[in-house]
């Protein structure tokens, strides 16, 4: 398979399971008023106390402003709280509000019942083939990405 030829079929494959995995849960974020983008930030603020606006940005991968105008959004609804460092006036940090975590709890719980639904009816099998797939598909993209950082010009 031609290189070119490799990428698009990947990007496409990627695009679809995007587009099918909002299709799939959007019900159940949007039962709570939430966008996808929303809920990215909620599930990623659960497993940490607190984090900044610049490393949460990070990780999704958009513009601190950007997230600082979605996180003002889910401050309005009570889900997170924003607050200044103490030891860094300039730092923003964001966190679950008591309400934040009640939601997001309740929402984690309404999309596990459709995951196991859904995964209860494909074979064992079937899906050790999927995450292996998903693990090669991972380690290639974390190479790729480890080239183009040491080779930013190719």
């Amino acid at each position: 398979m031609e290189p070119i030829e490799f990428k698009n079929e990947v990007w496409e494959f990627i695009r679809n399971i995007t587009n099918q995995m909002d299709t799939l849960f959007r019900s159940c974020y949007e039962s709570y008023g939430l966008t996808v983008g929303q809920t990215r930030i909620l599930f990623l603020l659960s497993g940490e106390k607190k984090m900044s606006v610049t490393v949460l940005s990070r990780l999704l991968g958009v513009t601190p402003g950007n997230l600082s105008a979605a996180c003002k959004l889910l401050e309005k609804k009570g889900l997170l709280v924003r607050q200044r460092d103490s030891k860094d006036e300039r730092v923003v940090l964001i966190f679950l509000s008591e309400k934040g975590k009640e939601t997001l709890c309740k929402l984690q719980e309404r999309l596990d019942s459709r995951c196991r639904k859904i995964l209860g009816e494909i074979p064992e099998k079937d899906l050790e083939i999927i995450m292996e797939g998903m693990k090669l598909m991972s380690n290639f993209l974390n190479k790729a990405c480890c080239s183009a950082t040491e080779n930013p010009k190719s």
